[in-house]
């Protein structure tokens, strides 16, 4: 296959794979889960998309490297570090985003005070950070 070619777009065949298809199907549940909850705060709901949406960035740029690489060079250039590493460390952490306020919205239904003022994220930052003290 050659390395350099002069297409200058990314077919979507090369851009999806089974990694990034699992990612987004696992993505899509979980919001949706949350999307059930009726969170009242939108900005809540944003920052797991967000998160999604930069390790989608990243595999766009891994998927799109070989473009720019030479064939037998010995010496890689990557400005922004292992792309593929930082798009599956984001997906790992928007996952996290979610599941966390899955967990809070189901703490909220016993507990409404949790999520009244959102105390509850004020208060767990101050108690993890009294831990790592």
């Amino acid at each position: 296959k050659d390395k350099n070619t002069k297409q200058e777009f990314l077919l979507l065949r090369e851009l999806l794979n089974e990694s990034l298809l699992r990612d987004l199907i696992i993505f899509v549940i979980f919001y949706l889960f949350i999307l059930a909850q009726s969170w009242k705060n939108i900005f809540l709901l944003l920052f797991p998309v967000i998160t999604y949406a930069f390790s989608l960035f990243f595999r766009l740029i891994n998927a799109n490297k070989w473009r720019l690489s030479i064939y037998d060079n010995t010496i890689t250039y990557n400005p922004l570090g292992l792309e593929k590493k930082h798009a599956n460390r984001l997906i790992f952490t928007a996952l996290l985003q979610l599941i966390l306020l899955f967990w809070i919205g189901g703490e909220s239904y016993y507990h409404p005070q949790l999520i009244q003022t959102y105390d509850f994220s004020i208060n767990s930052e101050g108690f993890i950070f009294e831990i790592f003290l």
